[in-house]
């Protein structure tokens, strides 16, 4: 008996796919042959009935055997394969963070999304989905990543703003679909990449700060081990560092969240750290994003301090804010942009296409407005 193990990385039924599917590429099961029924599947496989009904649909959905109702699985001729009738509609899922409701985020992932569902000739029309990643949600109805994978309801994964656990990274290699990484790579590059180039964007942002005469910049941002704090930080020591003012930002830099990302209590401890940022000296704040900005601003009003006049903030994702608020210097991610790059390498993978850039990176626009203005002998490249 060969048995198909639980040890391994992919599930079983992937398992037996694969052994049947090679049994198909050896010749063992010719076209027209019937697949070995299910009480010799058990017997050579050791595999339930639902092991051997999954197997089937990735064969099936390969083009490599058909279903008749009463007979049984059948192999098909290559002929076949090349004639099966087209699904006009991809179905992409959309992988994103339980914080889906907070407005930055709801905002970057509208603008992912009018990119990746617009259509371009030659290419199917793409229906997304948005699931869950956290594993709170796996046993809540179809809402985890992990059951769109089990019941085949999807045709590609578009991966958002998250960190890999050992057991995504393990339920991704097995999955056998198209897979982009959206904002954030995985961690073994197995994956294309779109993202924006957010250390550029910073850069361009601190060059703007220092060429106002800005010396004493300080970042509110958000996880202390995210990887999104650590492409600003790298930005803004890129620039200050030209600038001879690299010594300071440590003491000018501080965290919502020692973790990898804040949540929405962590925003509760913004006041805190606005204050920390101006006791230190900050005449400019550069927050992790636009929503951030406005809860400093909050702040620095409570602190008695104006903005611009008194200090300088500025924001990183050009979100929609109410027009209560002071309008926002900030970084305009191309998010349109990006979601076109992400459906381009979904079908290239379709079509089978390799040597594709493992990496597709788009530099975010300096937008310039009220809470950090332009002075008049700023160099055109900033106006």
């Amino acid at each position: 008996m060969e048995h198909l193990s639980s040890q391994a990385s992919s599930p079983k039924y992937v398992q037996l796919a694969e052994n049947l599917r090679r049994m198909i590429a050896q010749g063992k099961l010719k076209p027209g042959d019937r697949l070995p029924s299910f009480s010799e599947m058990k017997q050579q496989f050791d595999a339930t009935q639902r092991t051997v009904e999954k197997a089937h649909d990735l064969l099936e959905e390969d083009g490599l055997i058909r279903r008749e109702a009463g007979r049984g699985a059948f192999v098909c001729d290559p002929a076949e394969k090349v004639n099966a009738p087209v699904n006009h509609i991809l179905k992409v899922g959309m992988v994103v963070p339980p914080d889906i409701l907070h407005s930055g985020l709801s905002e970057y992932l509208r603008g992912l999304l009018s990119g990746l569902t617009r259509q371009h000739p030659g290419q199917k029309e793409i229906e997304v989905r948005l699931l869950l990643a956290d594993e709170f949600y796996s046993g809540v109805g179809r809402l985890h990543y992990a059951a769109a994978l089990e019941d085949r309801s999807i045709d590609a994964l578009v991966m958002t703003l998250y960190e890999l656990s050992p057991t995504d990274l393990k339920l991704l290699k097995a999955c056998r679909l198209p897979i982009v990484f959206a904002g954030l790579a995985c961690p073994d590059s197995q994956w294309p990449l779109v993202r924006s180039d957010l250390s550029s964007g910073v850069e361009t942002l601190v060059n703007f700060l220092c060429h106002q005469g800005q010396s004493d910049i300080g970042l509110l941002l958000g996880g202390r081990k995210g990887r999104t704090s650590a492409a600003f930080l790298a930005g803004a020591a890129s620039v200050l560092a030209q600038h001879g003012l690299l010594d300071s930002l440590a003491a000018r830099t501080a965290y919502l969240s020692q973790d990898y990302i804040e949540n929405l209590r962590d925003r509760l401890r913004i006041p805190g750290m606005v204050r920390q940022l101006v006791e230190a000296g900050a005449k400019a704040i550069i927050c992790a994003d636009d929503e951030m900005a406005i809860g400093a601003i909050s702040a620095l009003e409570e602190m008695g301090l104006s903005v611009p006049a008194d200090i300088v903030v500025t924001g990183a994702n050009d979100t929609s804010l109410s027009p209560d608020f002071l309008p926002l210097t900030t970084l305009r991610l191309p998010l349109e942009a990006m979601g076109n790059a992400i459906r381009d390498r979904i079908w290239q993978q379709i079509q089978g296409e390799t040597n594709l850039p493992p990496v597709i990176a788009f530099k975010p626009e300096l937008i310039i407005r009220e809470s950090a203005p332009s002075l008049e002998n700023m160099p055109l490249a900033y106006r």
